[in-house]
C-alpha cells in the first residue's frame, strides 16, 4: 500500500479524473473533468449547477472518483460530494487553480459551484 504522500504526488501528476454519479431516476453517468486535491486527500473539482453531475450531486452526493490513464495504476475514490462555502476560497486557490489555472475563468460566472468529494471508502488500485 503507498503512503498519503505517494497517493498525492500520484494524484498531482493528473490534471484530469472521472467523477461517477447517479442520476434521480438511478441511472449512473460519469463525466471527465480537471480536480484538484488537498494534502487531506481531497478531491477539489468546479461545475455549473446547470450540469448533469451537479443535478445528480444535489439528490445523491455519494461519488466514485477515478484518476489513472497513463499506465495501469489507477486510482478509485469513494466519497461524498459537498460544495464548498465561499469562505473556504483559499483551499481552491492553493489546490485546484494552481493546477488548473484555465478554471479560475469560471469563477466569475454566478453558476459556477465548487465541489469538495470526502473520502468515505478509501483507494484501491494503486499499486
Amino acid at each position: 500500500m503507498k503512503s498519503r504522500e505517494q497517493i498525492y504526488e500520484f494524484m498531482n501528476t493528473y490534471m484530469l479524473g472521472v467523477i461517477s454519479t447517479i442520476s434521480q431516476e438511478g441511472l449512473p453517468s460519469a463525466a471527465v473533468v480537471g480536480f484538484g486535491q488537498t494534502k487531506d486527500l481531497q478531491v477539489l473539482i468546479g461545475t455549473k449547477a446547470s450540469s448533469r453531475k451537479y443535478q445528480n450531486l444535489k439528490s445523491n452526493p455519494h461519488v466514485a472518483f477515478t484518476i489513472g490513464g497513463k499506465t495501469a495504476e489507477t486510482i478509485q475514490i469513494e466519497g461524498v460530494a459537498h460544495e464548498l462555502p465561499p469562505d473556504e476560497i483559499d483551499v481552491v486557490k492553493e489546490n485546484y487553480w494552481q493546477k488548473n489555472p484555465h478554471a479560475e475563468v469560471y469563477s466569475y460566472d454566478s453558476s459556477y459551484t465548487l465541489l469538495c468529494v470526502s473520502l468515505v471508502v478509501g483507494f484501491e488500485n494503486l499499486r
